[in-house]
């Protein structure tokens, strides 16, 4: 072999070797190169980091990241060979699923020792949560995972990923994954097709980002991000009040908390166990509230 073509062999090996490992790592591990991907578009410089071009590209690379596989809790639900007296569903990502909290810890398994205590039968909620995903992958699944289940509730929420600020453009607005017409009208397609099926519904609102998040170079953003998740939010409730569906206000509990801090892990941004605690009394009360005396009104209708 030539001199001159080892040289462009070993050129070549080198050009082709990062992408190669980056893809390899991405196929392995969605959620770590997720992070790894945000990681270093941070690092950009700043005319590159906002460009909208380049922001596309990256959002589109999280997006497809997400995997799309059947929850755990689903798989399990749909082997069991008796069904439970009351079904829930709990749709939504990480804030749902339970993130870095075990699962007896979570506000779906909480909710559930609830319910089955104040119904006094079997009780089950699904947690159908998938970490990184926005509403309209949600919505895109809600055949297999929601309404195949054919559950006496629903519990739907997304925010966290569809409206994070993963930066700042030159005119000061946020950087989303989705932008707020299309948030909405996922969010609108979930409700409206769990109303078809004349399934009730709840939806919350989740959880704020911690300012601490940002980092202190980027501390700023937290204003930002207060701006979008706020709009996202009043725009969601007054279509939720459209339709009838009742809204749980976690968002806005967490905030009224003096100590916000310590509902969250130490990420700031996924709430720890005291945090999932607060969903779990938020969720039921509310549940009570709305939906319960319509169960009661229908078990004494049947019993007479």
């Amino acid at each position: 072999m030539r001199r001159r073509t080892r040289i462009l062999l070993v050129v070549l090996i080198i050009l082709a070797l990062p992408p190669a490992l980056f893809a390899y790592y991405s196929w392995q591990y969605p959620v770590n190169s997720s992070a790894l991907t945000v990681a270093v578009y941070n690092k950009l410089p700043a005319g590159l980091r906002t460009h909208p071009a380049m922001w596309r590209l990256v959002s589109a690379y999280l997006i497809d990241r997400v995997e799309d596989k059947t929850p755990y809790d689903v798989r399990r639900f749909l082997r069991r060979r008796e069904r439970p007296e009351y079904v829930v569903v709990a749709l939504g990502d990480s804030t749902t699923l339970g993130s870095q909290v075990a699962p007896n810890k979570r506000w779906t398994y909480l909710l559930q020792k609830s319910m089955k205590s104040r119904l006094r039968q079997s009780v089950k909620v699904v947690n159908a949560g998938i970490a990184g995903e926005i509403g309209a992958q949600g919505a895109k699944r809600l055949e297999r995972d929601v309404l195949a289940l054919r559950p006496d509730l629903a519990i739907v929420g997304y925010l966290i990923n569809d409206g994070r600020v993963f930066g700042v453009d030159l005119d000061g607005h946020g950087q989303t994954l989705v932008d707020f017409d299309d948030y909405q009208a996922a969010m609108d397609e979930i409700l409206s097709r769990l109303r078809e099926r004349k399934i009730p519904v709840m939806l919350f609102t989740c959880q704020p980002i911690q300012p601490a998040f940002f980092g202190l170079e980027r501390m700023h953003w937290a204003t930002v991000q207060d701006v979008v998740f706020t709009s996202r939010l009043t725009a969601l409730k007054k279509r939720a009040g459209e339709l009838g569906v009742p809204v749980v206000e976690t968002y806005e509990a967490i905030v009224q908390q003096p100590e916000q801090i310590a509902l969250y892990g130490p990420d700031n941004i996924h709430l720890n166990e005291v945090g999932h605690k607060l969903v779990g009394k938020l969720m039921f009360a509310a549940w009570v509230e709305r939906l319960l005396p319509a169960l009661t009104d229908t078990a004494e209708a049947e019993e007479n």
